[in-house]
């Protein structure tokens, strides 16, 4: 058995009071656990979990949450992108991948974004980040003027919080970043 923090990224139910949960930790990194209660934390919560190990398969005996995400007062577009972030997560974390820096930005994501009132654009750094730190986002994309080149070759090498602060992020266009994203993640695919 262990105890580690985990940031829940997809759960299934798979019959009455069973769940398929898959959690994103520092040190064992993307890892998929059972769990046997139907109250299960909402996706992308930070939480204390206690995990057995039995055979091939890890069990979740205990869950506590640390800190959620309450998207209560979020705009469609806004649910829409964190959505597509966390599939951007299931999709492209391969279990046992070493992801450390990875998870720590997605900590500071879930900190900054509880007191952050710029949420899309949180969303779409956040997500343009863990694409260049997984060598998806392709620098083609940014070279359509020199802010985004900027925010390109910046955006892994500073923290979410001094990004943020960047003056330069009110003069980029938050639709040209999706495009990026989108085209990113679809020749990732290929």
């Amino acid at each position: 058995m262990f105890r580690t923090h985990a940031l829940i990224i997809h759960k299934q139910k798979i019959r009455d009071g069973q769940l398929r949960v898959v959690l994103f930790t520092r040190e064992f990194w993307r890892i998929t656990a059972w769990y046997k209660k139907n109250n299960c934390p909402w996706v992308w919560s930070l939480n204390e979990v206690l995990i057995e190990r039995n055979g091939s398969q890890n069990h979740m005996k205990e869950i506590e949450t640390i800190q959620h995400i309450s998207g209560e007062t979020w705009r469609y577009e806004e649910i829409f992108r964190f959505l597509e972030l966390l599939q951007t997560l299931y999709d492209f974390l391969p279990e046992g991948s070493e992801q450390k820096s990875i998870y720590d930005d997605l900590v500071d994501f879930i900190e900054i974004l509880s007191v952050s009132w710029r949420k899309l654009q949180l969303i779409f750094l956040t997500h343009m980040r863990v694409l260049k730190k997984i060598g998806s986002l392709r620098e083609v994309m940014f070279l359509w003027e020199v802010h985004s080149q900027y925010i390109y070759f910046h955006i892994d090498k500073k923290s979410m919080k001094s990004v943020l602060s960047w003056k330069i992020l009110e003069a980029c266009i938050i639709e040209k970043f999706q495009k990026a994203i989108s085209e990113s993640r679809y020749h990732a695919l290929l």
